[in-house]
């Protein structure tokens, strides 16, 4: 019984170990400016307060999700592999929740926040280049990754329930209502979404997520 016991105890605690290692990558941050921002799409399964966030393994689930109001997260393609790189995808409910998705002490990032880094920047085509990755981007449309911010081209699941974008487009939710467009045009494009989070058109989107500190 003891040794049952001691092996329970040892478990539990590894698994709080893994769960602080997981907290800690994404808690990983740069500061540009006055801000500070995450360095990576969110990847964790929970809202800041420990409740899970469903996962939707296919588009029927996905479907179920958006429209039952139900936070949901999935994979781009449900290829956990992608996820490795991307991050999660999140629907709306799960940006919009009471619980929060981002850690404590930070929020998603709302259309101030991305317009303040935008001018930061210097504006949409310096930003552009400046927060895009070196690598990764079609069509020779790689960044300079300046201020380590790392936007990668990870796509998104679109209101007609299909992937699009994958190494070609960069696009994160806003946590409010209108849209807070990084935009150049030609190989240097990167986008961030902010759409309409009460228009019911929109709720079977699902983007990546980066957050900003209070």
């Amino acid at each position: 019984m003891k040794n049952t016991i001691s092996f329970r105890a040892l478990f539990f605690s590894f698994s709080l170990f893994l769960c602080s290692m997981a907290s800690f990558a994404q808690d990983a941050t740069v500061v540009i400016g006055k801000q500070t921002w995450s360095v990576a799409n969110f990847d964790l399964e929970y809202f800041s307060d420990g409740t899970p966030i469903t996962q939707a393994k296919d588009i029927s689930e996905w479907k179920m999700y958006a429209e039952s109001g139900t936070p949901a997260w999935c994979y781009y393609n449900f290829d956990a592999k992608l996820g490795k790189k991307y991050g999660k995808l999140y629907n709306i409910h799960a940006v919009l929740s009471a619980r929060g998705l981002a850690p404590v002490g930070f929020h998603v990032a709302d259309n101030s926040d991305w317009n303040i880094l935008k001018e930061y920047l210097g504006g949409a085509g310096s930003a552009v280049i400046k927060m895009k990755s070196t690598s990764g981007w079609m069509y020779d449309a790689n960044g300079k990754n300046e201020v380590q911010f790392n936007a990668l081209p990870g796509g998104y699941l679109n209101d007609d329930d299909t992937f699009s974008g994958l190494t070609f487009i960069g696009a994160w939710w806003t946590s409010n209502e209108y849209a807070a467009n990084i935009t150049e045009s030609g190989k240097t494009k990167l986008y961030s979404f902010g759409l309409y989070a009460v228009n019911s058109s929109n709720k079977h989107y699902g983007f990546p997520v980066r957050y900003v500190k209070n």
